[in-house]
This record gives structure tokens, sequence and C-alpha cells, in this order.
């Protein structure tokens, strides 16, 4: 009996939060949407997330270049501001941070990412993302990009064409995914699909008096240190 081939497929996230690196984990191959077209408007995950701000959850976001005319890929786009948004945001995770258990262990890591001195977006994103993983015991090998990968389509047609080009029969999709998502399209290329519906053991966060899901690795990490981010990743809530 064949083993089955799980892939997880994402765009190249800022600073993602814990079930992104739980879907890195769970895939046999991890792509990473790098030549997908960027938001013309609006917010984007690959520039922004989540992290507590004066004990709310509250947005981090390193500005980007929006002055371009047509469509540009995430693999074009380029930060705006980049000195000035890195040092905003270092002091931002400092003054929220310091306090937190474990702020002096991962401080330097941390800010040896924010600090990096690459201005593409999707480059910067997978410097972190890739150390991130190393850090978690991660085999970062699995990770690739698509702009690697000749695959066909948009969509629905674009998973699937990247899974069967893995040779793979399972595509492992992200929560909420399934408001999208049309399972008819990858039932007639014989794959299955499975929702990650990943959610985390709740942790005392310092400065928030309740737990806030869904936040930046950095909050993890702040609070629980690496070797209890390390077990963090794969343990889940009792339903």
């Amino acid at each position: 009996m064949n083993k089955d081939r799980i892939v997880g497929i994402h765009q190249p996230n800022f600073f993602p939060w814990l079930g992104y690196f739980n879907k890195i984990f769970k895939s046999d191959f991890f792509v990473i949407l790098d030549d997908v077209q960027f938001p013309k408007k609006g917010g984007s995950w690959s520039n922004r997330v989540k992290i507590i701000i004066s004990g709310q959850s509250n947005w981090l976001t390193a500005p980007i270049v929006r002055n371009y005319t047509g469509v540009k890929k995430i693999n074009e786009m380029e930060f705006n501001n980049f000195e000035q948004w890195k040092k905003k945001i270092s002091k931002t995770i400092e003054i929220n941070y310091k306090k937190a258990p474990f702020y002096f262990e991962v401080e330097e890591f941390i800010m040896n990412l924010i600090l990096n001195d690459e201005n593409n977006i999707a480059k910067y994103n997978l410097k972190s993302i890739f150390d991130i993983c190393k850090i978690l015991d991660i085999d970062y090998e699995k990770i690739m990009l698509s702009s690697n990968i000749p695959y066909k389509g948009t969509s629905n047609d674009l998973l699937v064409s990247i899974t069967k080009k893995l040779k793979a029969n399972i595509y492992l999709s992200g929560d909420g995914a399934n408001e999208y998502l049309d399972e008819t399209v990858f039932q007639e290329s014989n794959i299955d699909v499975k929702y990650l519906n990943y959610k985390p053991k709740k942790y005392d966060q310092y400065n928030s008096n309740e737990f806030i899901s869904g936040l930046s690795i950095i909050d993890v990490l702040m609070n629980l240190g690496f070797e209890r981010s390390k077990k963090l990743l794969t343990e889940e809530a009792t339903p």
C-alpha cells in the first residue's frame, strides 16, 4: 500500500502564527506561493500580523511600495521606508514584551529576523520562516517555492496542479478555506482534501487577562521560549 503524500500550500506570511508552522510540520511537501498576485488594495498576511499591543490584539504592519501600475506578484513586491519600519516594529515588540517570561531568551533571534536587510517581501518572509522552522526543529527542506514548480491554472486548479506535480494524494487546507475551496475539483484528480483545524493549547500570555488566539509566532516564543514552543507546536486543545 502506497504511503499518503500530503501537500500544504500557503503564501509567504509575515511572522505567521503557530498554525502556519503546524501545517508545515504535518505536510510532506510545503509549497510557498511566491509567484501569485499581491492584492492591489487592502491588507495582506504577507506584510502584517497581530501581536499583543497595550493588552489588546493589534496589527504589526510593515509598509509596502504600492505606487505601481498593473499587477505584481508577491516575489516582485518590496517594503517601503525599510529602515524606519524595522526600528518601529523592534521598539513595539520591546515595549510590549520586555517583561514577558522568555523575552531575553528569544530577543536576539527575533530582532535579527526583523532587522534582516532583505527588502523583497517574499525573500524577507522566507528567511524568517526558514529560521523559525530550524529553531522549532521542523524539517525546512520540505519547503519549496511555487515559482520553481511548472503548475497550471489559478485558484483551485492551481492547488490541484501543484499537488499533482508533487505526486501527492492529499491536500492539507488551512482553517476557513472551505469558504472558497471546491472539493470536487480535487476529487476529479483523485486528491483528498483534509482541513488543518489546528487549535493549540492555551498558554499564559503576558499583558493579557484572557487568551488571544491567532497571534504571531513572536507571541508564542516570548511567552514560552524555544523548548516549550516546540512542544506546543504538536499539541492541540481538547475539543
